[in-house]
């Protein structure tokens, strides 16, 4: 086990995984607060449009309905 061990270290190709492993981190460090920002954003334009329309439906808004 030692051996093998010893062997992945000495291979260049772990220390391209390794790297590897570490950028796929940061990219997803980046990614994951992002979403979660740009999802409250798509949140809050949805319950305005939402207000928007039952606005609409309410006859006394001061909206009238198209036909």
């Amino acid at each position: 086990m030692q051996l093998q061990f010893k062997h992945f270290l000495a291979n260049e190709a772990a220390g391209v995984s390794v790297e590897y492993a570490l950028l796929i981190g940061l990219i997803g460090m980046t990614v994951i607060p992002g979403s979660l920002l740009l999802s409250s954003k798509i949140t809050n334009q949805f319950n305005s449009i939402t207000t928007a329309l039952n606005k609409i439906g309410n006859p006394g808004s001061g909206f009238m309905p198209v036909r």
